[in-house]
């Protein structure tokens, strides 16, 4: 057969095939031609047919076969700045221009195989090619004169040409072609298959010494990726770690302040080679645990070195025979020092302070004791003559070194030091209590290590203390050092283990010059290679070639102490401050500094962080014991009341616990000089109150006959502030009442075994007791005046700083926090932990309001507990003032009661004038917007946020029921507040909360976030979340509250909040969704007219004659009888006249019955006319007849004015609401028209009247969205379950009665 030469090749490859022998060479030409022509859509298999797009990038290559090495060649010098895998080659790039990174096209070099026959793919089996973006890294090389270059990592993007093959053997034999995307394992990470597994790594290094949100922000990825590289790399490295060998083991506590908690860590070393091996938290038992399961050789450990204190020494006496433990020296010999120093600081105001400063240090020695014929001895003394008790501490000191001085007798001398007279120095006191519990081991040291020289060893311990606490407590302004003060424990240990190994590694790589030979020396024993090294993407040079074996593992890791504190100190600093200065990429790979930094950085911060949480906190037992007081009160007080004088005791022994370190302070200065300022004695007190009263609750049990006066002299002794507070709650009076039923004495005496000590209940645990207590307390009280829980406040917090709130981690950022129904001061109190544990230089301000005396009293309390300036805290009705009207709030929380009158005669006196007065003056007041109806004022606290929010970066969160999404007709005052927020763009979200959250309410809540800055995406619409079904249940309810939010609970609601995506649990729409247009809606006047029983009937009882004669009204007048009024016997007997004038109308109507119907006013009027001619010939009244004689009825006239335009019956009137964005005729036509072709729709809305007719309104119909039908159970289904009920029943009643 002759093929013409024009014919395309693949047809030319079929015309030479037979039928019987190429049926499958025919399947794939056609397979082939189909996928190469454009828009086929003849090829019936399962793989798409679409080419890429064009604009995937600009290198993308679109043919089909593989890349020949001449074409990768030239780009060969590239491989070694991303770090690819050796099957990888580049064939494309551009250099990063303006900020935007480098890009990089690369690409899989060799075929592979079929993962099902393991066949070798054919070069053109290809089913389609795509392409993948990638975030990775690349090398720029820094060139150096006289010594070799060094590198910096920059971002990168990879576009990864991927390739999907096709198996012909597969397809041999089982007709299908498997068709795989090329294996990418190597490169492409399956979880987050836009990051490489090189970058991952690199993250994950790069975040033991670095800020990880700095690092997320050069990478453009959010902080919680670069958290999960962190977790991995530091859980390979600590699975790869063990140690053995060692003999001696050192355990030493190290008191570090980890998120702004005191924690007790514990350093191990090994002794005998000098190396930093481990660190971790006592209070971690599996880290604990983790530790000692790699110490292989444990039962070998001959000696264990711990500190004095009881946590090291309680961890070693655990875990390992008492016999092998010492208690070093060092931390003996450091203790000592210590309680000399804190004495000798004591004296700082002393006339001979200088003679003590120029001799300062002479009093510090430590090895031997000073010569008595010495000069330095006629110093000493001539120091110790004129501070005497500086002297004793001195010579408390000398005693304690002569432990490890003396050649003999170290057992007495340590009894005679644990005896001796500590004279009430604190750090003494300390030290011989522990020396107590670890007399043994203390003389075992000194025994043992007599004249051992340990000198280079102890000052390598103490010298690595100093890096490790200002790892975790920096002052420094620099990103580093924010990371510092509020990573977690995790971070900093990663920070000082492989952070400072980072660093001993660089050091390895670099080549020495003439000035640090010895250091070179120092760093060169510590360099990791192969897979097991900690290395750093940074810096990749080869180790320094060494006669030591280069595979340095982390099997026996540990750091050298000697360069230990400069590794994690200076180079580590110097390390660091490279990456630090790359500026932060944006979305859009344009490189911007932090001041342009918009929302959108913050927002990639949320996952991460604003799931932050408290560890959970019981106070089961504290409350408990509160509660069991109040039975004390029974008889003398209803349980109702039992809070009345509970809650005030509770606030009395709180304040009583955190003056008490200081109180014999504050007596002797009063004693000095009762007149002495108020703000000087808080200066001695230590908080913003004080008490020059002798009496503390303990004091007052001692004289039980006067406890009354007592008890009375004691509270007035407290500063003006709290006297207020117990003046408000009647302090006084219940005194009175229960001394006077006996029971004072027994209350007194049980509050004054209470422990409420700041140190021991910080403010957030003391939230909880009193959250407890009010909700035990309280839990009747009126509608509406409920507590909110904590775990609704973290939530709520949560959300609010998720986004939009970059700017509160600035160092010293003044952060305002108002809530205007405060309460308790609950979520004050959770703001201010929040903010603090972010950003602790932040100077967090609160301000509150609260109506209620007894939760006023509780707030203030609190807030002088923890230094806030309590004139920001006031007693004050909401309605009737703003307390700080010159203020603007970066954030303001508010759960304002529900349903709680504003007007009327069930509002609080003065309210109603308060807030129309307020409301007269429009826009410049606190809620120009509009006044919702009298019985609600939640739109009023609302508004009331509003104006309180900054005008730029103001965010809010309000707790709200249903009722402020939908009350109200359109131009009520609940429907313009609504409009006005939405055409304001204030409303960023709703989030419907799970019912039963409350102590006194099961209602449905609402959480309404208002935004003055929202992100660029969000501006124009709002978010509504349906978050009712994420919850977990109490184990027993407390009241109404039967449900809660646990952490994973709020942080599922805050995920689904930064998304910022719909799915099921959330929805988004455009502002205007909310806001519609009242329409009203008639049809053309048509009416017949008749005179019939039933039409005269209707008249009547629609009261058409009742202007003539109103025969209900008559008997409401004749009723009064006797004491009718002038002005009524008037009306009566005026009715009396006309009542002849109505039976005659009634009469003639009756008598001029008839079946005839008129189409027309103009045909019924005369007839009408004639039929009561007798009568009445008023015009107007025969009118009023003759339409209440009519029915509409679309067969009559269509009725016009006298211009000839058509008249509308105003008894078909309806409304129709109309979404703000559609067109009135559309929406007639779709919902109207189709019904009631002849319905016309007319537009009323006079807003500029004088007296305005508004027909725009809005609502949030919540529910509705959030809808899910559900199919009802058929009737059969029911009819049989009936049946088998009562055959049951019928079952159980014959076998009861036999």
């Amino acid at each position: 057969m002759k093929i013409p030469a024009t014919t395309s090749p693949n047809k030319r490859f079929w015309a030479t095939c037979t039928e019987k022998g190429f049926q499958f060479c025919k399947f794939m030409v056609q397979f082939l031609y189909c996928v190469s022509v454009p828009k086929c859509r003849s090829w019936g298999c399962r793989m798409s047919t679409k080419r890429p797009k064009p604009e995937l990038s600009a290198h993308f290559i679109r043919g089909k076969w593989i890349l020949k090495a001449a074409d990768t060649a030239k780009y060969n010098a590239r491989l070694k700045e991303i770090d690819l895998p050796d099957d990888y080659a580049v064939y494309g790039y551009e250099p990063s221009k303006g900020g935007i990174p480098a890009a990089y096209w690369v690409c899989k070099q060799s075929v592979g195989k079929c993962p099902e026959c393991h066949t070798r793919y054919l070069e053109n089996a290809i089913a389609s090619v795509s392409e993948s973006k990638l975030t990775h890294y690349c090398r720029v090389e820094i060139p150096h004169k006289g010594r070799k270059p060094t590198y910096e990592i920059h971002p990168a993007t990879l576009y990864l040409r991927r390739i999907r093959w096709l198996c012909y053997n597969c397809y041999s034999k089982q007709k299908t072609y498997n068709a795989r995307m090329q294996d990418d394992s190597k490169l492409v990470d399956k979880e987050d298959k836009k990051l490489t597994l090189q970058v991952k790594e690199h993250l994950g290094q790069q975040a033991m010494h670095m800020e990880i949100n700095t690092l997320a922000e050069i990478f453009d990825i959010s902080p919680h990726t670069v958290d999960k590289c962190f977790d991995k790399a530091v859980d390979k490295y600590d699975k790869e770690r063990d140690w053995d060998n060692i003999s001696t083991l050192g355990l030493y506590t190290i008191t570090l302040n980890v998120q702004g908690q005191q924690a007790d860590c514990c350093l191990c070393a090994n002794v005998d080679t000098e190396k930093l091996i481990e660190f971790f938290l006592y209070e971690d038992t599996k880290a604990a645990e983790a530790f000692l399961s790699k110490l292989k050789n444990k039962q070998n450990i001959q000696r264990v070195f711990t500190s004095i204190d009881s946590a090291a020494f309680d961890f070693a006496k655990t875990n390992f025979p008492i016999e092998t433990i010492m208690v070093d020296r060092l931390d003996v010999r450091k203790r000592l020092l210590n309680g000399l120093e804190t004495v000798k600081k004591s004296n700082d105001d002393s006339k001979n302070y200088p003679l003590l400063r120029r001799n300062w240090t002479l009093l510090d020695n430590d090895d031997e004791a000073i010569p008595t014929n010495s000069k330095d001895y006629i110093l000493l003394k001539k120091v110790l003559d004129a501070f005497p008790r500086i002297g004793v501490a001195y010579w408390l000191k000398e005693a304690g070194m002569d432990i490890y001085r003396k050649l003999a007798g170290q057992c007495k001398l340590v009894n005679d030091w644990i005896l001796s007279d500590k004279h009430n120095i604190l750090p003494y006191e300390q030290l011989q209590q522990c020396m107590t519990q670890a007399k043994e081991p203390v003389v075992r040291f000194a025994e043992q290590y007599n004249g051992v020289d340990r000198s280079r060893y102890e000052k390598a311990i103490l010298a690595a203390e100093k890096p490790l606490m200002s790892c975790a407590k920096s002052n420094k302004k620099s990103k580093s050092a924010r990371w510092s003060r509020a990573a977690s424990f995790k971070k900093i240990r990663a920070r000082v283990l492989y952070g400072a190994a980072m660093m001993a590694n660089y050091f390895a790589a670099q080549e020495p010059n003439e000035k640090s030979h010895e250091e070179y020396a120092i760093h060169k024993e510590m360099y990791f290679t192969t897979v097991d090294r900690i290395t750093t993407a940074k810096i990749n040079t080869p180790a320094v070639e060494t006669d030591v074996a280069l595979e340095i593992y982390l099997h026996n890791f540990g750091i050298p102490l000697s360069i230990y504190p400069n590794l994690l100190g200076y180079g580590l600093e110097e390390y660091s401050h490279v990456l630090l200065d790359l500026k932060p990429l944006k979305k859009d790979r344009q490189y911007l500094s932090r001041e342009e930094q918009t929302e959108e950085t913050m927002s990639d911060k949320i996952a991460f962080d604003a799931l932050w949480d408290e560890s959970p906190i019981d106070v089961t037992p504290e409350v408990n014991f509160i509660w069991s007081i109040a039975n004390k009160l029974r008889g003398s007080y209803m349980p109702d009341k039992y809070g009345d004088v509970i809650i005030p005791m509770t606030i009395l022994r709180r304040l009583e616990c955190a003056l008490e370190p200081h109180k014999e302070a504050v007596l002797a200065k009063f004693a000095e000089n009762p007149n002495y300022p108020p703000k000087a004695m808080y200066r001695i007190s230590g908080y913003q109150f004080y008490n020059t009263s002798p009496y503390t609750l303990k004091e007052l049990c001692n004289e039980p006959d006067n406890i009354k006066p007592n008890f009375k002299v004691y509270i007035q002794g407290f500063s003006a502030e709290v006297q207020e507070i117990f003046n408000g709650l009647e302090m006084f009076s219940h005194i009175d009442k229960m001394d006077k039923d006996g029971c004072l004495f027994s209350v007194v005496q049980a509050f004054a075994d209470l422990d409420l000590d700041p140190k021991t209940y910080d403010s957030i645990k003391m939230g909880y007791i009193f959250e407890h207590l009010i909700g035990k307390f309280y839990q009747n009280v009126d509608a509406g005046q409920f507590y909110t829980g904590r775990d609704i406040i973290k939530c709520l917090v949560a959300v609010l700083i998720s986004e939009g709130c970059d700017d509160i981690f600035d160092d010293g950022k003044v952060v305002t926090v108002c809530d205007q129904a405060c309460g308790t001061g609950g979520m004050l109190s959770t703001a201010y932990s929040f903010i603090k544990h972010y950003n602790p230089s932040a100077d967090v301000r609160l301000f509150g309001q609260e109506f209620m005396p007894q939760s006023y009293a509780v707030g203030l309390a609190e807030m002088m507990i923890k230094g806030q300036n309590i004139e920001n805290f006031r007693n004050a009705d909401t309605f009737k003032e703003d307390c700080f009207p010159n203020i603007k709030m970066r954030f303001v929380l508010e759960n304002p009661p529900f349903g709680t009158p504003w007007a009327g005669k069930d509002a609080k006196a003065g309210q109603e004038d308060a807030v129309r007065n307020e409301f007269k003056r429009g826009k410049n007041g606190r809620w120009g917007a509009g006044l919702p109806s009298g019985g609600d004022s939640q739109l009023i606290f609302m508004q009331s946020a509003i104006d309180k929010m900054d005008d730029k970066v103001g965010r809010a969160a309000i707790i709200e029921n249903g009722s402020p999404l939908f009350t109200g007709g359109t131009a009520s005052g609940e429907s313009q507040i609504r409009r006005w927020i939405l055409e304001q763009d204030l409303l960023e979200a709703i989030i419907a909360l799970p019912t039963d959250l409350f102590y006194n309410t099961g209602i449905a809540t609402y959480v309404w976030i208002l935004s003055k800055n929202k992100r660029p995406e969000r501006k124009g619409y709002v978010q509504l979340i349906d978050a009712t079904s994420i919850f977990h249940k109490l184990r027993k309810a407390a009241g109404n509250k039967r449900n809660e939010l646990l952490p994973e609970d709020r942080s599922k609601i805050v995920k689904l909040y930064t998304a910022f995506e719909e799915n099921e649990y959330c929805k988004i729409f455009k502002n205007e969704e909310f806001l519609y247009r009242e329409y009203t809606v008639m049809q053309p006047l048509q009416r017949s007219y008749a005179i019939t029983e039933e039409r005269v009937e209707q008249m009547l009882a629609d009261g058409t004659l009742n202007s003539v004669y109103d025969p209900a009204k008559v008997d409401e007048l004749e009723e009064q009888g006797t004491q009718i009024s002038v002005k009524d016997k008037m009306k009566l007997d005026k009715l009396y006249e006309q009542k002849p004038v109505y039976e005659g109308i009634v009469s003639a109507l009756q008598n001029a019955v008839s079946d005839e119907v008129y189409l027309s006013p103009e045909a019924f009027v005369p007839v009408l006319r004639k039929v009561l001619a007798e009568v009445t010939d008023d015009k107007k009244l025969l009118d009023k007849i003759a339409d209440g004689l009519s029915v509409m009825d679309k067969n009559a006239e269509i009725q016009r004015d006298k211009h000839g335009e058509i008249l509308y019956d105003k008894d078909s009137k309806d409304t129709e609401r109309v979404s703000y964005e559609e067109s009135i005729d559309d929406y007639m036509a779709r919902e109207v028209l189709p019904h009631v072709p002849d319905a016309k729709a007319f537009w009323e809305e006079k807003a500029d009247a004088k007296k305005p007719v508004i027909k725009t309104g809005a609502e949030i119909p919540f529910t509705q969205y959030f809808y899910k039908y559900e199919q009802p159970v058929p009737s059969e289904e029911l009819a049989k379950q009936f049946m088998e009920l009562e055959q049951s029943v019928s079952q159980r009643i014959a076998k009861l009665f036999g």
